[in-house]
């Protein structure tokens, strides 16, 4: 599909781990998702280029996207998608979101984790900037362009109907590794889940807790 791109994957092999407290923890309380959401920034701060999560098909080439200085779409009505973020290298919005995080814990004081996610904190940061949070094509201070739904995200998280058309370049499926078991299956098989959570989860929930119970009881 882009036969003259370098495609790098990035890992623990290649990304310092300790870039900052809230990648660490994150990454130590197996939140793997949320680590992704600052390799993101790092490597489009540092690097530049087009990042792309792993759940990601590419239907037509990117190179008639590649005259931006930054590109993305919405992933929903009114929330942009981080599935795939492009970028120049150096750009002041990738420095400022990068930023947040060098800032910030992922295991807040009081022992909740920070679960905020990446999707709400860019859409709300380039709202500052004048984002109309309506689905369509915009162009944003001159390092960012938002592109409709249908172009990089046709799908719906959440099974509402997917808006394919003939400008639609990739698909992201949502395989949601930063969510529940539960709610996974739960936006994955909405018609059966209810039968799901009977059969599958809650005897697994069960299990576990009769497990518990007979370990306290040895001690």
């Amino acid at each position: 599909m882009c036969p003259d791109y370098v495609i790098k994957e990035w890992n623990e092999s290649n990304f310092d781990l300790d870039f900052c407290p809230y990648v660490r923890e994150a990454y130590d309380h197996k939140f793997y998702a949320f680590v992704s959401d600052v390799v993101r920034l790092y490597a489009l701060y540092y690097e530049g280029g087009i990042y792309m999560d792993i759940d990601v098909e590419l239907k037509k080439p990117l190179d008639s996207f590649l005259y931006h200085v930054g590109f993305c779409g919405y992933e929903s009505r009114n929330e942009l998608g981080t599935a795939i973020l492009a970028s120049e290298k150096g750009t002041t919005w990738v420095k400022d979101n990068l930023e947040v995080y060098l800032h910030s814990q992922f295991i807040l004081p009081d022992g909740r984790k920070n679960l905020l996610t990446n999707v709400k904190r860019l859409t709300k940061y380039f709202m500052a900037y004048g984002l109309r949070a309506d689905n369509t094509h915009q162009d944003i201070t001159h390092e960012m362009t938002v592109y409709p739904k249908t172009v990089f995200c046709p799908l719906c998280w959440d099974n509402k109907p997917s808006q394919f058309s003939d400008k639609t370049v990739a698909i992201h499926h949502f395989e949601g590794s930063w969510l529940p078991e539960d709610e996974r299956l739960r936006l994955k098989y909405p018609k059966w889940y209810t039968w799901i959570y009977y059969f599958y989860w809650l005897p697994k929930y069960e299990f576990k807790t009769k497990i518990l119970r007979q370990d306290v009881k040895r001690k």
